[in-house]
């Protein structure tokens, strides 16, 4: 394993075959993992200057879930006599037959520690490796932080298909054999089980809390999910410090780019079940034909101070015009 390091002032670079990351003060602020020992591109740590961590990796009810990530749920390939062969690239285990396959293309690290990483992606069966289904380039763009502290994180996919497929998800809870957390898959946010003082907002006001049990939990529930909007944040406390991640959906997105999907529950006194996504799959699955294509971008803000209703439509402004 190669190590690469560069420093200035108090920021270093450090970066393995595996992974790249932004050092303070020798310690870690962000970490992109992209090698062949992760389960897929994510982003772990992801804290503020502060040195609050705001993502989760693996908790134990899901340990798929990888800190910041973006991931499909089923790709369905359909044959010529109709059969319908399903691969799930969202949970890990044997029975889950999706695999992806991540290459480093290239990783620009510059001197003002803003960074651009491309990988290639292909997403194939575990049974037919070399039988492409899904083809994607990635380009992950990270700012350096700026003098409030904020840093941003833009999220390019460009993907190809190879076949003619359909990118499914879990039917929801108004569809047959649906369940009320069903229609995940897209842009995620696994937030630390630590957090506290916790809520969501979006670039509407609406706001939202977590609550451990129905009625009150579906009511929460009830207020954003499903629901459009170009900007989402969780903000909270981690050992006191304030900090937020917030999600930004391009106006060039396609359709049900920008449908929210979260979950606000108390798992317990010490644990919270706390997730953000853009769930592109929530209203309906995509069909994608052989060689067609498909853009997604997305623009993730970490923050040491809360986001309020007017700081992300300032942020969400700004994305669109740059």
């Amino acid at each position: 394993m190669s190590i690469v390091h560069l420093s200035f002032a108090n920021y270093n670079w450090q970066k393995t075959d595996s992974d790249i990351a932004l050092l303070k003060d020798d310690a870690i602020l962000w970490k992109f993992n992209f090698g062949a020992k992760y389960p897929k591109p994510y982003f772990y740590p992801l804290r503020t200057l502060e040195g609050a961590e705001i993502l989760a990796e693996a908790p134990s009810d899901h340990i798929w879930h990888n800190g910041l990530f973006f991931q499909w749920k089923y790709i369905d390939l359909v044959d010529d006599k109709n059969q319908i062969s399903r691969s799930n690239f969202w949970e890990i285990g044997e029975k889950h037959k999706g695999r992806t396959k991540t290459s480093l293309k290239s990783a620009k690290l510059n001197e003002d520690f803003s960074t651009t990483i491309i990988l290639d992606i292909n997403y194939y069966t575990e049974s037919k490796p070399d039988d492409i289904m899904l083809a994607e380039i990635r380009t992950i763009s990270v700012s350096p932080p700026d003098k409030n502290g904020i840093y941003r994180i833009d999220w390019q996919m460009d993907f190809t298909s190879k076949k003619n497929l359909t990118l499914e998800r879990h039917p929801t809870q108004n569809e047959k054999g649906g369940r009320r957390w069903g229609g995940y898959a897209g842009l995620a946010v696994r937030a630390n089980p630590l957090m506290r003082n916790f809520e969501f907002i979006d670039i509407n006001g609406n706001t939202s809390k977590a609550y451990p049990e129905a009625p009150e939990f579906e009511a929460e529930f009830g207020k954003m999910y499903q629901k459009p909007a170009g900007a989402v944040a969780l903000n909270g406390t981690v050992e006191d410090k304030k900090c937020a991640v917030a999600l930004f959906s391009h106006k060039d997105n396609p359709k049900d780019a920008d449908t929210v999907y979260y979950i606000p529950k108390v798992l317990n006194g010490d644990l919270n079940y706390l997730f953000l996504s853009y769930a592109y799959l929530l209203n309906s699955p995509k069909s994608m034909k052989a060689n067609e294509s498909l853009r997604l971008n997305y623009r993730i803000i970490v923050s040491p101070a809360p986001f309020t209703k007017n700081s992300l439509n300032a942020e969400f402004e700004k994305y669109q015009s740059e």
